[in-house]
């Protein structure tokens, strides 16, 4: 399961009561009249773009647009990339297309639900450590795999949105909302997003772009149903996981220290990655994620300190108790359906992730399980390799969405 999936969050209860669990709260399921739809949006702002360049899709909202079903979206698009010479893959290890995107936005009107940046970093974090090895490796080598791609060669690639909103377990109720849902991916340059064999990535086309998702529509009683409800004062509520990124560098031979003001409601985790810049500059290497400090116990400690308090009490310096809290970060220790795609052979040249968790509760009943945070600093010692370090802050938010369409987040 991937760490944006979580399930056990209760919505609070704002619906009516005996309605099917994925629509709003956990109640008892009974049989409700229904149709679905798979609906496929072209981009809003031109089918044609190249590197460095924006697509955006609009989805409409209001009476009559049903739900967009949970962890049905995902984006389907040509890629041709320009090449001086030689063959590309994406960059990352499992060569992925989500590599073309350096950043998502999620809107609704004016409002900013989600923003991910170096959103090609975090997917390779996600894919990687919290959905599952035979998933990664099989059915994603089909839909989004690029590799030793010629240039000028037009290839199709479906990917999914490692968007926290869309992949929560409740359905999105459109129909509820007075302003349109507003995806907007901005894409990455051709260096951020191939590295080539023989020769130099000069640009990429992005063609064709589409939304594709499940929409399901509900009778009109229960909707009416639920509006009354609203009416009265009640809010509709939906959790989800999303990430805060930052960027920043390490110096060889430092201890490097990173102190983010946050003000977050719910911190769920903090993950952390270096690609050391040797390896950036060299296009055979640029897929790897590398631990870029020792093993040694008195100069290798990373540390995570949430207003004060040290989220790990033992020592983390060597590469299996790394991993174990990564794991702890991301989901379970023993969640034997969420597995890494790393081995023992390149878990420290490829994949090396750090991660620490802030969660405090398991219990389905809570909505937010992790722990407020103003202020937080990541330590680690035993530097020894000039990097770029990737941040990413893992949050529950929630959308509340008021009786007269309108929505707020907190996080």
């Amino acid at each position: 399961m991937s760490l944006n999936g979580r399930t056990g969050v209760l919505i609070p209860s704002s619906s009516v009561s005996d309605v099917p669990n994925s629509l709003l709260s956990k109640r008892q399921m009974r049989a409700m009249a229904s149709r679905n739809q798979i609906v496929q949006l072209n981009a809003t702002n031109g089918a044609s773009q190249n590197d460095s360049g924006v697509v955006s899709f609009q989805v409409g909202c209001g009476s009559g647009q049903g739900y967009m079903k949970a962890g049905s979206a995902y984006i389907q698009f040509e890629f041709t990339p320009t090449l001086s010479a030689g063959a590309a893959d994406f960059i990352g290890n499992s060569a992925s297309a989500s590599a073309v995107i350096r950043s998502l936005n999620v809107n609704i009107g004016g409002l900013q639900v989600e923003m991910v940046n170096d959103y090609n970093q975090y997917a390779r974090i996600i894919n990687a450590h919290a959905t599952n090895a035979n998933f990664q490796e099989r059915d994603c080598s089909i839909t989004e795999k690029g590799t030793s791609m010629a240039s000028a060669t037009t290839y199709t690639f479906c990917i999914p949105i490692c968007s926290g909103l869309l992949q929560q377990e409740n359905h999105l109720p459109l129909w509820l909302l007075n302003s349109q849902l507003q995806i907007q991916l901005n894409l990455a340059s051709a260096a951020e997003a191939l590295y080539v064999t023989g020769g130099t990535a000069t640009s990429f086309t992005l063609a064709n772009p589409q939304l594709i998702y499940e929409k399901i529509y509900v009778d009109a009683e229960f909707e009416n149903a639920v509006r009354a409800k609203l009416a009265q004062g009640g809010l509709y509520e939906l959790p989800f996981y999303s990430a805060m990124s930052y960027r920043s560098n390490s110096t060889n031979g430092n201890t490097f220290s990173q102190n983010i003001g946050v003000n977050l409601t719910s911190l769920s985790a903090c993950l952390w990655s270096h690609i050391e810049a040797t390896e950036v500059a060299d296009s055979t290497k640029k897929k790897a994620f590398i631990t870029n400090n020792s093993n040694l116990r008195a100069a290798s400690d990373r540390i995570v300190r949430v207003d004060g308090s040290q989220l790990v009490q033992h020592q983390v310096y060597d590469k299996t108790t790394s991993f174990m809290e990564l794991q702890r970060a991301v989901g379970s220790i023993n969640d034997v359906g969420q597995t890494t795609v790393a081995t023992a052979s390149n878990w420290t040249t490829e994949y090396f992730t750090n991660g620490q968790s802030a969660e405090r509760f398991s219990d389905a009943d809570l909505t937010m399980r992790g722990r407020a945070c103003n202020n937080l600093v990541v330590e680690e010692k035993g530097i020894n390799g000039n990097s770029v370090v990737f941040m990413y802050l893992i949050y529950c938010g929630v959308l509340i969405i008021s009786g007269d369409g309108s929505a707020v987040v907190s996080k």
